[in-house]
């Protein structure tokens, strides 16, 4: 059987192979949303990974 990885390596290894594919859609203020990339997605993941490690 192969192993897959948890979700979190899966969504990691995505945003590595395609960081300009839309991932998500933020609510920047009442009514205005946004679209984060698979990139930007990894990158904001890494920022608080490394501020838990930090704590």
């Amino acid at each position: 059987m192969t192993t897959r990885g948890t979700l979190a390596d899966r969504l990691t290894d995505l945003a590595a192979r395609h960081p300009d594919l839309p991932a998500l859609h933020d609510r920047v203020a009442p009514g205005v949303w946004r679209t984060l990339t698979w990139g930007e997605v990894g990158a904001a993941a890494r920022r608080d990974r490394g501020a838990r490690a930090g704590r």
